[in-house]
């Protein structure tokens, strides 16, 4: 499961040898929502191999810190926590870290979560040979998420001279057959294309609960979208907090757009069906401004033991 009740309800938890992609516009949050499912699929102890191509290793932490407990993510990262900040951090965080976190690797007693950066546009055998190695030094490797699929290269791409996307889509490819090789399920985000980035400009500045983000919209669309198990599009609301999430392809579930509370400034995505955590944060509870919280109702849907 990945906190997300509408989508764990449709899915029963996603499955192994899969590949899931996340779609938005650029500088949306496709890394907050990566951060988020992976987060909570750890939390459910499940191995999580997290493959940051972009941030480096202390900025994928200090989200995750941001996140967990709820603390400025700017003013953490930039070293300006309040005096309130600095309690929750000093009391909390050797909780949630372990002792390894300096070298990546955040664990627990029954579940690991490894960060392992690469800015050098690698290729799936990267992927793979990392898989390999931490199944031998910490045991089975289960979910892998990579941020993200537009910086990565194939090398037979390379030697063919193809474009960008094409790069996107043979890499899409390959990871499908990794997650299918190693019981793996893979979880990668690509950004909309220049059409789709139009389309999403206009609808985000209307009514951004009617957003679109259909298969031609997608960087690299027919390869990657084809290779998807699924493909899951997303819309933030910034200025209402909220985060706006359709399915464009399932094969094996469904379910309906649904909107859930999204806080930039924690890295922080709730569904207020399974998680009222704004309101139980006190002291700095009334920084989440529960005036812009969506009802909470109850929920009484029975989950699998799937991620």
């Amino acid at each position: 499961d990945i906190g997300l009740s509408a989508i764990d309800k449709a899915t029963n938890g996603f499955k192994p040898s899969t590949l899931n992609i996340v779609v938005g516009a650029s500088g949306a949050g496709k890394s907050v929502i990566l951060t988020n499912w992976a987060a909570e699929i750890y939390k459910r102890k499940y191995n999580v191999l997290f493959f940051s191509l972009e941030m480096p290793m202390t900025q994928v932490i200090s989200r995750f810190i941001s996140r967990e407990l709820c603390i400025d993510y700017n003013r953490f990262y930039n070293g300006k926590l309040t005096e309130e900040e600095e309690i929750i951090l000093n009391n909390k965080l050797p909780g949630i870290l372990g002792k390894r976190s300096d070298e990546g690797i955040l664990s627990n007693d029954d579940s690991f979560f490894i960060i392992n950066t690469n800015f050098d546009s690698p290729d799936v055998s990267y992927v793979e040979e990392m898989v390999r190695k931490y199944n031998k030094m910490y045991g089975h490797v289960d979910v892998v998420f990579v941020d993200y699929l537009k910086n990565m290269k194939s090398k037979e791409i390379v030697k063919s001279g193809g474009s960008e996307w094409a790069h996107s889509g043979a890499c899409a490819e390959g990871l499908r057959n990794l997650a299918a090789n190693y019981g793996l399920t893979i979880f990668t985000a690509q950004q909309l294309n220049r059409s789709g980035l139009e389309k999403s400009r206009k609808t985000l500045s209307n009514s951004p609960e009617n957003f679109e983000a259909n298969q031609e919209d997608m960087s690299a669309s027919q390869n990657a979208f084809h290779a998807a198990d699924s493909v899951i599009a997303f819309a933030p609301d910034r200025e209402n907090y909220r985060m706006y999430f359709k399915l464009t392809k399932g094969r094996d579930f469904r379910f309906e757009p649904f909107v859930v509370n999204y806080y930039p400034n924690f890295n922080r995505i709730i569904d207020p069906l399974i998680d009222d955590t704004p309101f139980m944060l006190s002291p700095i509870a009334g920084q989440l401004n529960a005036d812009h919280q969506l009802p909470i109702a109850e929920d009484d849907s029975d989950f699998g033991d799937e991620f």
